[in-house]
């Protein structure tokens, strides 16, 4: 059975829905669905959100009920709010009612997710006149359930058309990376395996960077070839794991640099190895992914 938030819940989740930038689903009655982002959206006033500009599938909408679904914190949230056309844009008044969805998820395939990640990162930018500065921002990423991502890595996660290329790919890379270390000091590279699974996927690149392994020493995450990452760029990271209700959770800092780039066509997927992350974290996330937390 669905669940209401409470009162304190619903505001600090509509504060993160502002604040954000998740992916919100809106569906009609009839069944027609459109996602967008919801740093496209406005305040107009207390609890009035305004989509301004919106794709056509949103405003053959306007004028009936819809449902919105987002995920806070790899929790599902919904709420039904009536869609109307405003100059520019349509809106719809968030209602008092908010509720946590049984058997739904915000992970990009739709499946539960254990933990979400909020991720920090600087992109060079140039103002209207010419000046170059570097912008600071956060994204709040997807994360991929249909990898397993706190799951040790197999080559039977592998779909059979990609094993003879990804093969090739994870020797090279090995090679490569184990070039210089003992064969007794070489570490477990089994991450390649989501990495280059994720990757060699013929579907189109994301908009926000996709979550397809973590544990306690990396995270590898799945991005367009657009998104300003090199090898040896430093991000930052809050990883969240919710335990019981939405706002209970358990937060983790992690730094890292990432280490390998695995790219093919406009899909790359970024190897991140932790450069900074407490004791007890390392210790949190080592149980948390072998299912003792």
């Amino acid at each position: 059975m669905p669940a209401e938030l409470s009162e304190i819940e619903r505001n600090i989740v509509f504060d993160y829905l502002i604040r954000g930038r998740v992916p919100v689903e809106i569906c009609s009655r009839s069944g027609k669905c459109a996602t967008v982002m919801s740093d496209k959206f406005s305040i107009a006033e207390k609890n009035v959100m305004v989509l301004l500009a919106p794709p056509d599938d949103v405003v053959s909408m306007a004028g009936s009920g819809v449902s919105v679904r987002f995920s806070y914190m790899g929790v599902a949230l919904s709420f039904c709010a009536e869609m109307r056309m405003v100059e520019g844009g349509v809106s719809f008044v968030v209602p008092p009612v908010v509720t946590r969805e049984s058997g739904r998820d915000g992970g990009a395939d739709g499946k539960e997710s254990p933990f979400s990640v909020l991720l920090f990162y600087e992109s060079p930018s140039v103002s209207d006149d010419g000046t170059e500065f570097v912008n600071k921002r956060d994204v709040e990423c997807a994360v991929r359930s249909d990898y397993g991502p706190l799951n040790s890595p197999s080559w039977a996660d592998m779909p059979e058309e990609m094993k003879e290329r990804a093969s090739g790919i994870i020797r090279d890379t090995v090679r490569d990376m184990d070039g210089g270390i003992p064969p007794s000091s070489r570490p477990n590279r089994m991450f390649l395996i989501p990495a280059v699974r994720f990757a060699l996927e013929s579907s189109p690149p994301p908009e926000i960077p996709e979550v397809v392994f973590l544990n306690h020493e990396r995270i590898v995450l799945g991005v367009s070839d657009g998104f300003p990452a090199g090898e040896g760029d430093e991000f930052a990271a809050w990883i969240s794991f919710p335990m019981k209700r939405p706002l209970n959770e358990r937060k983790v800092y992690v730094s890292f640099l990432v280490e390998r780039i695995v790219a093919s066509g406009c899909r790359r997927a970024l190897v991140g190895r932790f450069s900074s992350i407490k004791l007890e974290d390392i210790r949190f996330l080592h149980e948390f992914s072998c299912g003792k937390s």
